[in-house]
């Protein structure tokens, strides 16, 4: 335990020091002033994308399904690769040129109408309130694995901190702790996988593997059932279009920074961890065959406890802490910036409306987590799809420089969402993720929309 705190104190140093440099604007406080280096994103970027998804989800979905979770990650990290292959250099851009304060600002074109700006501020707060639940229960779950903590000290530790996070430091404190904690997590991850590899005793590994090489949730157990399982997965890696919290930090980067550069962080680095995560998991399953059923997102917790040296675990899982808390962070963020600065512009330039926004939010968050503690994977991936099919098409239009009638402004994330929501209630998402239905709807409906005869938004301003 006492590791544990010395590393979560060294995290919580590093968002100190980037709060002192924080400026009294509210542009400082939801986009760092947007001064920031390809590196600095790029970590930030990958460590906010996975979190408690990667340490918790991803590695318990390997240890219950390795083969499912191989093909998981090679159509995820393709999925993101190639949907954002133009869109992070256009969003650095047009944040500087708007002068964008959000995500969402970004989203409507200008003189939309306030009502549609409210509707989708809706939308964002439902879903990144969720998702940030998920995040406090991640960490919670790693905390009473490895020292027998309650779900709800769990949630209560992780909301004070949050609470510093938010009200240190802003994006700018989140952004610097992510880069930070990638860099401890890459290492304490090497550092697991190597000890749990040579703890395996002889050929356990492989009687751990599936007989069947193809998904137990495809349509078919051929080469088609395994295409359509993998494409899924490629729109869940695309989803990623739909993720205030991750698109964000590339609105951070300075006007001059190379976004090359920033992607050539931002994929290295996924790579490598997902591949040391899904390894994990692999290795998780083999050492615990035959032992007494329990939660399999709980299986990197006590593989840690079980094979690496004593005190050392608490480095590993005070880094998984801090990374499930800041990504809650960069939620509450969000969500922050939807109300204050979409919903209601009036507040756009209070930092105490900023601020008193994301500690209501918080203890949102803290309820809801310790209410339903599901599973995380599912939660992070709902929440991920919800918001991928009511924001990824509408971003992709502004970005083609689509025209768009007043109508579609609304009708495309409701039916995008509503889309998404219908297919997980029918049970088609087990054979096809159910993102890929609603942003397909919702760019069909911009496609054929785009130019129509159809009312234009309303002039009005959205700023203050």
């Amino acid at each position: 335990m006492l590791t544990f705190s010395l590393v979560l104190l060294g995290f919580l140093a590093v968002g100190w020091a980037a709060a002192r440099r924080q400026g009294a604007a509210t542009d400082d406080y939801y986009l760092a002033s947007r001064s920031l280096p390809p590196w600095l994103v790029g970590l930030s970027a990958v460590a906010t994308n996975n979190s408690g998804y990667m340490f918790i989800g991803v590695i318990g979905f390997t240890y219950q399904a390795p083969l499912d979770a191989l093909y998981l990650m090679v159509g995820w990290l393709a999925g993101d690769a190639l949907a954002t292959a133009r869109v992070h250099g256009a969003l650095q851009r047009r944040s500087h040129s708007e002068g964008a304060r959000s995500y969402l600002s970004l989203l409507l074109p200008p003189g939309a109408s306030l009502g549609a700006a409210r509707m989708l501020a809706s939308i964002a707060l439902a879903f990144l309130v969720s998702y940030c639940a998920a995040q406090l229960l991640a960490g919670a779950k790693a905390l009473g694995a490895t020292y027998g903590l309650g779900v709800l000290w769990g949630v209560l530790i992780g909301a004070v901190l949050i609470g510093f996070y938010s009200f240190a430091g802003g994006l700018r404190a989140s952004i610097w702790t992510d880069a930070a904690q990638s860099v401890v997590m890459m290492g304490a991850m090497g550092a697991l996988l190597w000890a749990a590899y040579g703890a395996l005793p002889p050929g356990a590994l492989e009687a751990s593997l599936p007989s069947s090489p193809f998904p137990r949730d495809a349509l078919a157990p051929n080469g088609w059932g395994l295409g359509l399982f993998v494409l899924g997965w490629g729109f869940a890696g695309a989803s990623v279009l739909g993720q205030p919290h991750v698109m964000v930090r590339f609105m951070t980067l300075a006007p001059e920074a190379s976004i090359v550069q920033t992607r050539l962080w931002y994929y290295l680095w996924f790579c490598i961890f997902y591949c040391l995560a899904s390894a994990v998991g692999l290795l998780s399953r083999a050492f615990f065959a035959g032992a007494e059923v329990f939660d399999p997102e709980l299986a990197m917790p006590r593989l840690a406890v079980e094979v690496l040296p004593a005190g050392f675990e608490g480095v590993l899982l005070a880094g998984v802490f801090a990374a499930t808390l800041s990504t809650a962070d960069s939620l509450l963020l969000g969500a922050s910036a939807a109300l204050t600065q979409d919903a209601f512009p009036q507040l756009q330039r209070s930092k105490r409306a900023a601020k008193s926004a994301t500690l209501s939010l918080l203890g949102l968050a803290c309820l809801l987590a310790w209410a339903q503690p599901s599973s995380v994977f599912q939660l992070v991936v709902f929440s991920w799809s919800g918001l991928a099919s009511a924001f990824a098409p509408l971003l992709i239009a502004r970005l083609a420089g689509w025209r768009l009638p007043l109508g579609l402004l609304w009708a495309v994330p409701l039916a995008g969402l509503a889309a998404a929501v219908l297919w997980r209630l029918a049970g088609w998402h087990t054979a096809l993720y159910e993102g890929a239905p609603g942003m397909l709807l919702g760019l069909a409906l911009l496609y054929l929309g785009r130019g129509s005869g159809m009312p234009r938004a309303r002039r009005h301003s959205r700023s203050a």
